[in-house]
């Protein structure tokens, strides 16, 4: 069962507006299938918020980076 994963706001919110939106539910249900620990599934969450946001600001389009 998946569980939910507190983020800091300013992650949430970098998340809200990037590319990468669309992909943070599939990615979760990964980390949920695979067990992490609520803590690293914390982590995680915010290293992708970091990422979304570095690429918001580089203005390097999700599409462009594949």
């Amino acid at each position: 069962m998946a569980e939910t994963v507190a983020v800091h706001p300013q992650a949430c919110a970098w998340l809200k507006v990037s590319a990468l939106n669309t992909h943070v539910s599939g990615y979760c249900a990964h980390l949920d299938c695979q067990r992490y620990a609520p803590n690293t599934k914390r982590v995680y969450l915010c290293a992708v918020a970091h990422f979304a946001h570095w690429m918001g600001r580089k203005q390097i389009d999700f599409g462009s980076a594949r």
